[in-house]
């Protein structure tokens, strides 16, 4: 690699997306920023991801095969393996539309009490971004706090500095571990989080995603719901409970009604598509996490949806009074 420091780090950590290396990691080697190094782990893949990150050649990218350790361990070791004063995070199997190391390197360097900077981003068919065409800043941290995900992780700009002084991702949070990040910087350092209005970054939805599994879809919801309480007692108590407690404040996680009901939600979805057993996972992690009209519901949909004509009938509705949705995860 250069032996200058460069401008941005680049970590992103692969396992199993062999056909999708080439492009991913072309969006990046092709950046109008030209000063950036690439870290890429490969989390000990099974199919051809090594051969294809092999093929890659360029002075700026580092790759590093490991034994498969679970993403937030493997983003951790790239981010340790960076030089930048700025770390650029990129989901593996998604794009970086040229400008965007550029534009969010350039508006931390005119910004200095932001800390995180996102973009505007294409997933699927929706774009997600500033409405007004303007970047989003101010009380971001509340709208954290009040679970809200401003940043979908893949498209984020952070300073390595603000990183380090947190002690970085904690395994802990695993699919929630951008979330929790978030908080424990401005809860630190004060900093300002701002959104780009730029259209800089596209969100590959894949087969094998954290949205497409129930199990690992409900645990990023619950352990994202997690991090903000864990930030409102540190509010109160200067230590989160991870800090106070360890693995065991797993056991002091609070149930949720909002949770219950957005799982209901994403279960009738997720019957309308056609996906009856995550659907039925779904009700029934509804139904455990509040019991109320939406997830008794959801139960009883789960029971009627193992009779073909009555699962097709609903299905029917459903696709006329629940619309497509695509978000941001965490």
């Amino acid at each position: 690699m250069d032996d200058r420091v460069p401008a941005v780090s680049v970590v992103t950590a692969f396992y199993n997306r062999g056909p999708l290396v080439a492009e991913s990691i072309g969006s990046l080697l092709d950046q109008t920023l030209s000063n950036i190094e690439i870290i890429v782990v490969d989390d000990g893949s099974s199919d051809n991801t090594r051969e294809e990150l092999e093929r890659l050649s360029d002075p700026r990218l580092k790759v590093i095969h490991q034994q498969n350790s679970g993403f937030v361990a493997s983003i951790n070791r790239a981010v340790r393996e960076s030089r930048a004063p700025y770390v650029a995070v990129h989901g593996s199997g998604d794009i970086s539309l040229p400008r965007r190391l550029e534009a969010q390197a350039g508006f931390l360097d005119q910004n200095p009490q932001v800390g995180v900077v996102g973009c505007a981003l294409v997933a699927g068919d929706r774009k997600i971004g500033p409405a007004n065409g303007q970047a989003a800043r101010g009380r971001l941290f509340d709208a954290i706090l009040g679970q809200l995900s401003i940043f979908s992780h893949g498209e984020v700009m952070f300073r390595r500095a603000l990183y380090d002084a947190v002690g970085g991702y904690r395994e802990f949070f695993t699919f929630a571990q951008d979330r929790d990040l978030w908080l424990r910087i401005g809860r630190v350092s004060g900093c300002d989080y701002a959104v780009l209005p730029e259209t800089l970054y596209e969100r590959r939805y894949l087969s094998s995603g954290v949205s497409r599994n129930p199990d690992n879809y409900y645990l990023q919801r619950k352990l994202a719901l997690f991090a903000v309480q864990c930030a409102l007692a540190a509010q109160e108590e200067e230590k989160d409970l991870i800090d106070r407690f360890g693995a065991p404040a797993f056991f002091l996680m609070r149930r949720s009604r909002r949770l219950s009901n957005e799982l209901a939600i994403d279960g009738f979805r997720w019957l309308r598509d056609d996906r009856v057993e995550g659907a039925r996972k779904l009700f029934d992690a509804a139904w455990n996490e509040h019991r109320n009209l939406r997830s008794g519901a959801g139960i009883i949909a789960s029971r009627l949806s193992a009779y073909g004509p009555l699962r097709r009938s609903m299905q029917a509705v459903l696709r006329l009074v629940t619309p497509s949705a695509h978000g941001r995860s965490g």
